[in-house]
């Protein structure tokens, strides 16, 4: 939590964390971020919302998306992003538990005492039709506009194909929501 508030922060946004561990909420606090607890979140009202490697953890997924729709201002954003398990069942029957993270064999989406769910596109689209909220979909021109580090060829060829992959080929697990209008 705390890289990303204190980014949003420096940009000059108020910035809000909710936190479970006690050494990061101590680190948010030193950083000048306002911590909350998930009671206190519906008691606000946020233009941007952002799960980053969260729903994967928690044992209510769709009950949680569903509360924190509620701290959404109008037309505020909810972003989603999980490991992607869009092929787990081929990647369970080669079962390399020590391929890397981000590898087309990687078993991290199903990682044991970590992940305790794991989810495809379809089922984050699905779990936001459910809680009441649609998928938006950000413009390719906003998404080049406010890409970073184009520091050398890898890069930069990240920073062009990253938003084709997820948005037109929806192949990462990377969602923004908005309350169904």
């Amino acid at each position: 939590m705390g890289k990303w508030a204190q980014m949003v922060k420096a940009f000059g946004c108020d910035s809000v964390g909710l936190e479970l561990s006690t050494e990061r909420i101590e680190n948010a606090k030193l950083n000048g971020i306002k911590v909350i607890t998930l009671n206190e979140i519906n008691e606000q009202r946020f233009d941007f919302i952002n799960t980053e490697q969260v729903f994967e953890h928690i044992p209510e997924p769709l009950q949680t998306l569903r509360h924190l729709k509620t701290a959404l201002k109008t037309d505020g954003i909810l972003k989603i992003s999980v490991p992607t398990a869009n092929d787990i069942n081929r990647r369970l029957k080669i079962m390399d538990w020590k391929a890397p993270k981000g590898t087309s064999n990687s078993l991290n989406p199903v990682a044991p005492l970590e992940h305790i769910n794991y989810f495809t596109r379809s089922s984050l689209v699905t779990m936001a039709s459910k809680a009441g909220m649609e998928e938006v979909f950000i413009p390719l021109k906003i998404q080049y506009r406010y890409s970073t580090d184009w520091g050398d060829f890898f890069k930069i060829a990240k920073n062009i194909f990253r938003p084709i992959y997820r948005n037109i080929f929806k192949r990462q697990n990377y969602a923004f929501l908005r309350v169904r209008q």
